[in-house]
């Protein structure tokens, strides 16, 4: 997917995810003004996972470490959901239980999400296994349990 498809995609997903939020755990409310001020963190969270590619979007802005990741192969480590899980991990450990969390973890994900319903497909468990690619019915299931897996989450 091309950059841009990857942040309309965050985004949707974002807005998708607060609007759940919103509807049923009336405790967490994430207001429009926040949902929207998190838009920029949606934006480059859907474009991380591509630093593994030097001459991507954010790959040409941050070359040095693109570079070095990209020795593990684009599509590597981190489309995977090791790189999810690290993230969740680093986020939990610094307590940082907030709505810029949440935003850069769907972004993430939306990105993965996105790659995992073309035809090179991605894989989760990189280095194990090979690529798995999705249908587009099973992305809409998918989108639901992220959404919920985060909702438990947070």
């Amino acid at each position: 997917m091309r950059y841009a498809a990857h942040v309309g995609l965050g985004v949707g997903c974002w807005g998708v995810y607060a609007a759940i939020v919103n509807s049923y755990a009336p405790e967490t409310v994430i207001g429009v003004v926040d949902a929207c001020l998190m838009l920029p963190v949606v934006a480059i969270a859907s474009l991380l996972p591509d630093i593994d590619h030097p001459e991507s979007k954010l790959g040409r802005r941050i070359k040095p470490i693109s570079t070095i990741l990209s020795l593990f192969s684009h599509r590597g480590i981190t489309h995977s959901l090791w790189a999810v899980g690290l993230m969740v991990w680093l986020l939990a450990s610094h307590q940082a239980d907030s709505i810029a969390s949440q935003a850069l973890v769907i972004g993430y994900l939306s990105h993965l999400l996105g790659d995992a319903v073309t035809p090179a497909g991605i894989r989760p468990f990189w280095p194990l296994g090979r690529a798995q690619r999705i249908g587009l019915n099973h992305a809409v299931v998918a989108s639901v349990g992220i959404i919920l897996f985060l909702r438990w989450m947070y």
